[in-house]
Order: C-alpha cells, then sequence, then structure tokens
C-alpha cells in the first residue's frame, strides 16, 4: 500500500467538478521547463516505482540548441572576465565580483529585476548582457542546459507521463502589454504540444509562477486558451473546498532540497510552505 497516491491532471479536475473525489494523501510531481534530464534521469525512475508526473515544456525549446534564457543569463554572470558590467537598457552596473558565490549573487539579483521587467526590456537587456559579458556559449556548455527532443516527450506520453504548456519561450507572461503577444505565449505551445504528442494539453505552469507573474489579465488569457488547470510557483497546498483550478499552488522543490527536507515537506506539508 502506498504512503501517497499520486494522482493526474484529469483526477483533479474530476475532483474540482464534483465527481470522483481525490483519495486521501494524493499528490501530483510535476516538472517545470523541459530540460532533458527529465528524460535521462526523472522518468527512468518514475517508470521503476508506476508513479506518474506531469512535465510542463517551454516549447521554443524543445528539440533546439538553444539555452533557456535564464540559464544564458546565469552561464554570462559565471564566466565573464569583466570586473564590472554596464547594462544601460536598465541603467544598471554589476559587479560580479571574483568568487562562485558573490557571481551567483549577481545573477540571482539580475535575475529577480528582470522577472519585473516589462518584456520588450527585458529582452534587450538580455542580448545587451550576451554583448557586454563576453562569454559565448560552447557545445559542451550547452550539454548542461540542453531540452528534450519532441522523440523523448513522446516516449514519454506513450508511457502515461502528461504533458502540458509551459509557453513558447518562458516569458513572465504579466510583464506581457501586448494581447496578441500573450495569447500567442499560451495558444501557440498548447497547440504545439498537442501537434506533436496527439493528445489534448489541459495544464499549464506559469513561467516564474509568483504572485507577481500572475495578472488578471493572464487569468483570462489562460481561460481563453481553454486550460482547465495551471500551476502557479507559490508555495502551499490545495484544499478541495478552497481551491481556483487556475491557480493552484505546489511545494516547491529545489536543487537545495535534501533528502530528509523533502521527506519531511511530505509528511507535514503546511509546515514547509515557503513565504515569499
Amino acid at each position: 500500500e502506498r504512503r501517497f497516491c499520486p494522482v493526474s491532471c484529469q483526477q483533479v479536475l474530476d475532483a474540482i467538478r464534483g465527481g470522483a473525489p481525490l483519495p486521501k494523501r494524493a499528490i501530483m510531481i510535476t516538472f517545470d521547463d523541459g530540460f532533458d534530464d527529465n528524460h535521462e534521469i526523472a522518468f527512468p525512475i518514475l517508470l521503476k516505482f508506476g508513479i506518474p508526473a506531469v512535465f510542463f515544456l517551454t516549447t521554443r525549446y524543445i528539440d533546439t540548441a538553444h539555452v533557456f534564457w535564464f540559464e544564458q543569463l546565469v552561464h554570462a554572470l559565471l564566466r565573464t572576465p569583466i570586473k564590472t558590467l554596464r547594462l544601460d537598457t536598465l541603467q544598471v552596473t554589476i559587479e560580479p565580483g571574483e568568487t562562485p558565490v558573490s557571481r551567483r549573487a549577481a545573477a540571482a539579483s539580475l535575475l529577480n529585476q528582470l522577472k519585473r521587467t516589462p518584456q520588450e526590456l527585458r529582452l534587450l537587456a538580455l542580448a545587451e548582457l550576451d554583448h557586454v559579458s563576453g562569454v559565448e556559449v560552447s557545445a559542451s556548455d550547452r550539454r548542461w542546459s540542453t531540452a528534450m527532443t519532441w522523440d523523448q516527450v513522446r516516449s514519454m506520453a506513450k508511457a502515461g507521463m502528461e504533458i502540458g504548456s509551459h509557453s513558447v519561450s518562458h516569458p513572465v507572461l504579466s510583464a506581457i502589454t501586448n494581447p496578441t503577444e500573450l495569447s500567442h505565449e499560451l495558444e501557440a505551445s498548447k497547440a504545439t504540444i498537442e501537434h506533436e504528442v496527439g493528445r489534448p494539453v489541459t495544464a499549464l505552469a506559469y513561467p516564474v509562477g509568483g504572485r507577481n507573474a500572475i495578472s488578471p489579465e493572464v487569468l483570462t488569457a489562460t481561460r481563453h486558451a481553454a486550460y482547465d488547470l495551471a500551476f502557479t510557483y507559490e508555495s502551499g497546498t490545495n484544499r478541495v473546498s478552497a481551491w481556483d483550478p487556475l491557480q493552484l499552488k505546489r511545494i516547491r522543490v529545489e536543487r537545495y532540497t535534501t533528502r530528509s527536507r523533502f521527506a519531511a515537506a511530505l509528511e507535514l506539508p503546511e509546515l514547509f510552505v515557503e513565504r515569499g
């Protein structure tokens, strides 16, 4: 007997609509972005134990050699030989420092700023950073930031994994001021996955997914794109009696999450809700 009961998007949707209730200790496992370690590492483990999961894809990167924009930013600040970087687009000066700790802190600070920056300005700032950092992404660098291929995605779908959307290009959706562009991010990603996988896409995970990334306009566009479920990156649990199907919370699992903390969060999830 399992201590937890993994459930699918359809089971969650049925429970929301008043159908069959979710089993006790129901849990859903999700992965964002579409990195190839989802297929190479996570997928075999899930298969071994017979556990379903949902993989949310950023479709522009799937089956390409492109590096996710947030990964490229971190790479630039970790590798740049320039001691002082000036980004005129944002009117900021960045001093990465000499240590990995200081450089990661600089990258985190810039990422946080860009997550609050209008889409057009964010794209300009990223292009400027590529230019002033003097860092090129080599083939070996791309290997640790590779997205899955569509063949890999299809193999997971055939094995019972669910495939959802994480937008086309991983923007902060609330920072997109053009309604047509916002609709494209949500609708084109959904259509691409449905074409490649041959199954309906019912679920979305908002890129970045914090409170500031989801506006009333984003929620309206999500409904218009015909998503039944949408997942934020706000930390928390979901109670059937009070949940909003387009603003579902999740328990965050990051690279710094230890095995013991993960086990404890499963047992007492509400005690491990991260604030902010």
